[in-house]
């Protein structure tokens, strides 16, 4: 109090007397007088702005409802329905694949299940056009996001390899007469295989590819070779290399002056001379799908070979079709990003499919609740509780998985595009994964027998979630970039901004989330510390700080899909399926 009133009499002197003046013990002219005033003034509102949000924040964890009955009166933003024109088109894919696939045995080898593949392919319901990168690649995306159930024992895993990564890059990085050879392999039959991951690559599968293609005038040739040691080159889990005639095989191009283009790809006839494949080991299932080891002994391809819609090789040596387009390695694995959109679709289908056959059990399995009274499992509330939030959330992932799709077929890939793919692809396949494992204890034994959902059949979603940028890696990609962007800048000033950053954050508020948009950027910066005190040690500290990368991962993805949805589909604010995605599925994140 006595500094107070001390303030408040100097405030007076300052205005009848401008002039040096005496502040609690402190002399000094008033310029400086007055910039200590406002200084504390702001820094009291400040404070009362940071508290204010704080007990905002913890208010609104207070008020998480207990049941999920509480926010059922507020208006509905449902899942997305397909068209007349695109159900019918799933139905009649689905239907197909079951008749193709009907009566294959489990313990069937690959072979009768690569005829499967062939015969679908043969059916052109979905052709090499419709992997175009544009509105043509609707039916891709329905085929993933709304067959897959039908596509069991890795058959969906070949349709993604045959349609999307063989097929696909063909289609995106070849020239016209590439595009027409493509066209006329598909009419064959011929199945085609993606060969990018090397072995002594393992999970970060394209951040490192030893292959080569050394570019030989002479005669317009490419040497393929995977140089020694072959335990570090050696193309690695390639599915459908054992039974496909093509491969679309990414090495790097080496011109005759030394020089390194990067990865490229090639279409590679796989009967070639020097080709040496080999079966992998048997796995514990999934062995419908053959996966191979493969590697190249100075195979020799023409330089036709190369898929030249983006670039050449000639006797005048190395061109870009677009000079103001520089070739680089997300052109060349644009697949990789449509494959992961597909894998978010495919898995939202697969734990849709699960979630199904289980309410169907749960409406007929009584459950005792009083003398001579039973109550249907599925409207036991912890039971029908479960359901809703499962089918809320899964509807607002495909909300977003649709959002994406649109922004693949029509914009350029940048760098936040392929940011909000990653998220899709690691959330997603996530939270279906838990979903499985949490609704498997709602069920008792069911989950035990042969005709349940359960056992080994959702083991498809840890391929998928391995698959197309294992979802731990991406995830480390996503806070890196992020840490890199506050260390860009000079002088500790991103850090700073940062710390900034988090506080504005904190005491907006926005979408009342600020407490947990503070709590990431908080740290993001404590990561970038983290890495410019490392020194030397910084890839031994990155890897110890594992936990919090992680979380921060999960954190950063969660947030991006909520802002995305609210910025492309505003009616979903104040609806019960966002409420529940907030309150259920964002709170799970920010709280693990």
């Amino acid at each position: 109090m006595e500094k107070l009133l001390c303030l408040v009499s100097a405030m007076d002197n300052i205005l009848t007397e401008p002039r040096t003046v005496e502040v609690c013990g402190m002399v000094g002219s008033v310029p400086l007088v007055l910039m200590v005033l406002i200084g504390t003034v702001i820094a009291f509102f400040l404070f009362i702005g940071i508290f204010a949000a704080y007990v905002h924040a913890a208010r609104a964890e207070l008020l998480r409802p207990e049941s999920l009955r509480e926010v059922m009166g507020l208006r509905s933003f449902p899942a997305p329905v397909l068209s007349a024109e695109r159900q019918e088109k799933v139905n009649r894919m689905s239907k197909t694949l079951d008749e193709l696939h009907d009566g294959l045995p489990q313990d069937v080898s690959y072979g009768p299940a690569a005829e499967v593949v062939t015969a679908f392919v043969k059916t052109r319901e979905l052709t090499a056009d419709h992997t175009l990168r544009g509105k043509s690649m609707i039916p891709l995306w329905d085929l993933h996001g709304y067959c897959a159930p039908h596509m069991a024992g890795g058959i969906d895993v070949r349709i993604t390899v045959q349609y999307n990564l063989f097929t696909g890059s063909v289609m995106n990085l070849g020239c016209a007469e590439q595009q027409e050879k493509m066209r006329e392999i598909e009419k064959r039959g011929e199945l085609g295989g993606f060969f990018l991951t090397e072995e002594g690559a393992g999970v970060l599968s394209g951040l490192i590819v030893n292959t080569t293609a050394t570019y030989h005038p002479e005669d317009a040739s490419f040497i393929l070779h995977s140089p020694a040691p072959v335990s570090q080159s050696a193309k690695y889990w390639i599915s459908q290399a054992l039974t496909a005639k093509w491969g679309v095989v990414i090495a790097r191009l080496l011109m005759p002056d030394g020089s390194d283009k990067g990865p490229h790809a090639f279409l590679v006839d796989l009967t070639l001379p020097g080709i040496h494949m080999e079966d992998m080991e048997s796995k514990v299932d999934f062995n419908w799908l053959d996966n191979g080891r493969c590697w190249f002994e100075n195979v020799r391809l023409s330089d036709q070979d190369l898929l030249r819609g983006m670039c050449f090789v000639d006797e005048g040596g190395y061109h870009l079709r677009d000079e103001k387009s520089p070739f680089n390695f997300i052109a060349v694995a644009q697949r990789l990003l449509s494959g992961r959109i597909c894998i978010a679709g495919a898995t939202l289908c697969v734990m849709n499919h699960l979630v199904e056959k289980t309410h169907e059990y749960a409406r007929g399995r009584p459950i005792p609740t009083g003398r001579n009274e039973t109550t249907p499992l599925a409207e036991m509330p912890f039971f029908a509780d479960s359901i809703d939030e499962v089918r809320m959330i899964a509807g607002m992932f495909r909300h977003y998985t649709d959002y994406i799709q649109d922004r693949f077929m029509t914009e350029r890939i940048g760098d936040d595009l392929v940011h909000e793919i990653a998220c899709a692809k690691s959330e997603v396949a996530g939270f279906c994964i838990d979903t499985c494992e949490r609704l498997k204890k709602t069920v008792g034994s069911y989950a035990l027998f042969q005709d349940s959902p359960y056992g080994t059949k959702p083991d498809i979603l840890y391929v998928m979630r391995f698959a197309e940028g294992d979802s731990s890696i991406l995830r480390q990609k996503m806070v890196r970039d992020a840490v890199k962007a506050l260390a860009k800048k000079p002088a500790g000033l991103g850090v700073l901004a940062g710390a900034c950053n988090a506080l504005f954050q904190f005491v907006w508020n926005k979408d009342g989330l600020g407490y947990y948009r503070a709590g990431l950027q908080f740290d993001l910066v404590r990561l970038a510390v983290r890495m410019a005190m490392s020194g030397k040690n910084a890839v031994k500290v990155w890897l110890h700080s594992h936990n919090l990368v992680t979380y921060t991962a999960r954190r950063l993805a969660a947030l991006t899909i909520h802002d995305a949805l609210v910025r492309k589909f505003p009616e979903c604010q104040n609806s019960r399926e966002m409420a529940v995605f907030r309150k259920y599925y964002m709170s799970s994140v920010f709280n693990q």
